[in-house]
């Protein structure tokens, strides 16, 4: 047969039909996969308060006529990998004393700079006071910390139940033992304890009912002239009507002249009463 100029003769393919669409479609994943590596394609960038640390430890519960918020520093780590520590953001939602199934009011909030004077530090703990408006029965608390970077996620709410009467405590003390060293002593206190019959109205049909109240305790320790610390000493509420404090082992400056001590009750939501009279120890007879 005499050969044509031009013509191009097909040559028998090896492959069977099913065989070469898989090769199509290995080829067009691969050729997806190269254009989006090689053209910096990459997933919607996530917002940064899914980036940023969530803030730990959040608590709040009522003082007296506050409502006292707690909440864990970053680590040092952290606050400089998202740009530094600027702030917190405290959000405040309350409902009314008189009509706890209404609807809450708008909501507040609290700008706290990271250098605010009121800003209190115990250990890796913060605390912040924030006063308690006198018709507020219900009270939610939320918190975001500001970094250089920006506002972290929101951690709460956390609720705290407004506080009845809680009533004054005596706190009273005796030595205990020996001690240790040159004449160093236990201190035991004591206190009574508390049982009340309380009249609130809750429920929907806001008529008034009866329930009991068995209120703890909190010990505050301070030694003179330094300032109260926001924790107690016994960090959970006492539920005995009495505690042995060991002890001094500490160094205390040389101005340094005595223990105070106050005790407070302690409700079923954590809230705390009045602070007793200051009870004050010689430090001669508590440290060797």
């Amino acid at each position: 047969m005499p050969f044509r100029t031009g013509h191009r003769q097909r040559m028998p393919s090896l492959l069977s039909p099913r065989l070469r669409a898989a090769c199509v479609r290995v080829a067009a994943l691969g050729a997806a996969l190269w254009a989006a590596w090689g053209c910096g394609l990459k997933a919607p960038p996530r917002p940064l308060s899914e980036v940023l640390p969530p803030t730990a430890g959040l608590r709040a519960w009522q003082r007296e006529a506050s409502v006292m918020v707690s909440w864990q520093l970053p680590d040092a780590g952290r606050q400089q990998r998202y740009g530094g520590l600027r702030g917190f953001v405290l959000t405040v939602q309350s409902q009314p004393l008189l009509c706890l199934e209404c609807p809450a009011g708008s909501p507040q909030e609290v700008q706290i700079p990271a250098d605010a004077p009121a800003l209190q530090r115990q250990g890796a703990s913060l605390f912040y006071a924030l006063p308690l408006a006198a018709d507020a029965g219900r009270i939610a608390v939320s918190l975001r910390t500001r970094f250089g970077l920006g506002l972290g996620p929101q951690a709460g709410p956390v609720v705290v139940e407004r506080a009845g009467a809680i009533p004054l405590p005596d706190l009273a003390w005796r030595w205990s033992g020996s001690g240790e060293g040159s004449g160093a002593r236990s201190v035991q206190f004591y206190w009574e304890t508390r049982q009340e019959r309380l009249v609130q109205v809750i429920g929907e049909d806001g008529q008034p009912r009866e329930r009991a109240q068995s209120y703890r305790a909190n010990l505050y320790r301070r030694v003179l002239p330094g300032l109260w610390p926001p924790e107690p000493l016994n960090g959970q509420p006492l539920q005995a009507a009495s505690w042995i404090v060991p002890p001094l082992q500490a160094e205390f400056p040389p101005n340094a002249t005595a223990e105070a001590y106050v005790l407070r009750y302690v409700d079923q939501f954590g809230n705390e009463g009045p602070a007793s009279p200051e009870v004050l120890i010689p430090l001669s007879g508590r440290r060797p």
